[in-house]
């Protein structure tokens, strides 16, 4: 399936996953799908906030690299987790959404052993890292552009000031950065990851 782009010119109404249909505190929050400017006007924010930042396939490369240096034969078959972690991150066609819960484990505890034993492979993922904690809360004050019944139980249209965007629970703003860049990256996959899918050192 090949992800279509998605209209710039309207604003898209979204409640994250937790609140039920009837909850009368259901706010529903209305997002701008950002344009391609808007879009590289929000990296370059980023980028301001953490400077070069390693994305997915230099995390695999360093990844794959460490195995073969380290753990010749690549006897646990990390070099084929590493592909297939990186395939759902990109959102290749043949590639499923999500890896399995004991892959996922297996990958992070890779993670942590190239991280502890190597500290090139350490300060590139911790690159990767600082763009996840700052993607979200930019794309939250750059595009969400009000909300219906929202944290002030009021209506509001328009761009919102510092003190209205900290009236959002800290979970809900988590779920709307994330909304949000899957607007930018329609893949599920590339939105979910906490690195960037396009930024490169």
């Amino acid at each position: 399936m090949v992800d279509l782009p998605l209209s710039t010119k309207h604003r898209v109404e979204f409640t994250p996953a937790w609140y039920a249909p009837d909850d009368p505190a259901r706010p529903v929050y209305l997002l701008k799908v950002p344009d391609v400017i808007e879009e590289t006007r929000w990296q370059e924010e980023i980028g301001r906030q953490t400077g070069p930042t390693a994305d997915q396939e230099m995390i695999a490369r360093a990844l794959r690299k460490f195995v073969r240096e380290k753990y010749e034969g690549d006897p646990s078959g990390w070099l084929e987790l590493i592909d297939r972690a990186l395939a759902v991150t990109l959102g290749q066609a043949d590639a499923p959404e999500e890896m399995p819960e004991d892959e996922l484990l297996e990958l992070a505890g890779l993670t942590a052993l190239a991280s502890a034993e190597d500290p090139a492979f350490r300060a590139m993922y911790a690159s990767a890292l600082s763009w996840g904690r700052w993607s979200r809360p930019i794309a939250v004050q750059m595009f969400l552009m009000g909300w219906k019944n929202g944290p002030d139980g009021q209506d509001r249209v328009g761009p919102l000031d510092a003190g209205l965007l900290r009236s959002i629970p800290a979970r809900d703003r988590g779920a709307i950065g994330s909304e949000i860049i899957r607007l930018i990256y329609p893949s599920p996959a590339i939105a979910k990851n906490s690195a960037s899918p396009s930024q490169s050192a």
